[in-house]
């Protein structure tokens, strides 16, 4: 059976499918190093639905699902200009949130959705992109490694009580 694989903007009526795929992915990553009570906390903030409508409706963000058959499977956040979740000097876009559910993970989908996001920044009037990766998510590293990004600094992430180092990578544009 063919797969049919696409980018489809989200729209604000697709807002609680969003929210739950967010969740569910986040839950895939965290799972392991949080307690449910934590998690929820953590989930409750980021992924409030008035949160995400506010990040939907500002025009210095795009927020796309990755769809397989007609079902949303994973989900890409950019920002730029004040939208970036970190001030950088230059002109930058954040690829803020690159995420598949752990079920379609493997299948080559990751470097689709990743040669979206690289197509349109690259299509941008922008000087290089940037992620924040978790210093524990090594395959993460690797992959954007291989895809042309550089390590230059970092920054923190806090859930419950915990904090983690997230490493900023860069890749030059133009």
């Amino acid at each position: 059976m063919a797969k049919t694989i696409g980018i489809k903007e989200v729209s604000k009526t697709e807002l609680p499918i969003l929210r739950q795929l967010m969740l569910q992915t986040s839950l895939e990553k965290f799972q392991y190093n949080y307690t449910e009570e934590e998690l929820s906390d953590y989930f409750k903030e980021e992924f409030d639905l008035a949160k995400l409508d506010l990040e939907l409706t500002n025009h210095e963000t795009e927020i796309d699902f990755l769809m397989l058959n007609g079902q949303a499977i994973g989900y890409l956040k950019i920002n730029w200009g004040s939208a970036q979740t970190k001030k950088m000097a230059g002109n930058t876009i954040e690829i803020q949130r690159f995420s598949i559910l752990k079920d379609f993970q493997g299948q080559g989908l990751e470097d689709f959705l990743f040669q979206y996001a690289i197509d349109m920044v690259t299509a941008s009037d922008y000087d290089w992109v940037w992620v924040e990766v978790l210093e524990t998510d090594v395959n993460k590293q690797e992959f954007y490694s291989k895809n042309g990004f550089v390590l230059f600094g970092q920054g923190l992430l806090t859930i419950a009580d915990k904090k983690h180092i997230n490493y900023l990578m860069k890749k030059h544009l133009r």
